[in-house]
């Protein structure tokens, strides 16, 4: 007997069961609401007994502790699926099911959707039990296409189909500079290095300052920061004494002698950013 939820209080407690969403931690379905005491006319009470009937996909584990947690603070008995309790019920079709479906479709051409290769692979395998050729079964990829035309289906060229970074309102899909940097600064990091010349003098007039940020902490790294600094004083005291110096030449020669030493002893290959402060 199905009842609105605004009834549940004309009815006894051990006679109310909620069937709702939420197996996978989901934060606006209603078992996740409901954990956050936000869900209308549903209140969990000491004692209320909360059964997933379903099992964690991959990725989604840290978000389903999260709500049996919470569950678990307002009282209820949370029973999940394992080995011994054994309650996990698919959403999706069994074999047979899907059998009966092919029967009564009787479809020339099937191409699975949705799940892994393997999934739909065998999801193409029913197909061909049942009635479909299987010339006639595609199982594609994200960027393949299916070409229809006058009841005939084949699969034809390929698009492009990766994932596509945007900057702001850049929506040309172009890997531009902002995007490779952002990519650079989140696996590796950013050194700057400060360096204090006189052009008129061609020398420099203080040691070099180095500032990291994301790559290594630089109170704990005194002696590469040291190796650093020599490094970098000894490139720039080069290019000084070259016959034409340029700032250009300085930072071109400050990333190519910094980066090798800081993948050697960091393992990393942070954004590089010479600063030249020229006295005048």
């Amino acid at each position: 007997m199905f009842i609105k939820a605004s009834e549940m209080d004309s009815y006894p407690k051990n006679q109310i069961m909620i069937l709702c969403t939420g197996s996978q931690g989901e934060p606006m379905a209603a078992l996740s609401r409901i954990a956050r005491r936000e869900f209308p006319n549903i209140d969990l009470i000491p004692g209320d007994t909360v059964i997933l009937s379903s099992s964690p996909i991959p990725g989604n584990r840290a978000a389903i502790e999260l709500v049996v947690n919470r569950l678990t603070r307002l009282g209820a008995i949370v029973i999940e699926n394992s080995a011994e309790n054994k309650i996990h019920t698919s959403g999706h079709a069994s074999q047979e099911e899907q059998k009966v479906l092919f029967t009564l479709l009787k479809p020339k051409f099937f191409m699975p959707m949705h799940g892994e290769y393997r999934m739909l692979k065998t999801h193409g395998e029913t197909a061909t039990k049942v009635n479909v050729k299987p010339q006639n079964v595609f199982v594609i990829a994200n960027g393949d296409q299916i070409e229809m035309h006058n009841g005939v289906a084949k699969v034809g060229k390929r698009v492009e189909a990766d994932a596509v970074f945007i900057d702001g309102k850049d929506l040309s899909g172009q890997a531009n500079n902002v995007i490779r940097e952002r990519n650079v600064l989140s696996r590796d990091g950013l050194i700057a290095v400060i360096i204090s010349i006189d052009s008129q003098k061609n020398k420099m007039t203080a040691n070099p300052r180095i500032i990291s940020r994301g790559s290594f902490y630089v109170k704990d790294s005194t002696s590469t920061i040291s190796e650093i600094i020599g490094i970098v004083s000894e490139a720039v005291s080069g290019v000084l004494k070259s016959a034409k110096p340029t700032f250009g030449g300085i930072k071109n020669a400050v990333k190519e002698t910094l980066s090798p030493y800081i993948f050697r002893v960091k393992k990393r290959n942070p954004l590089i950013i010479p600063v030249i402060l020229n006295k005048k």
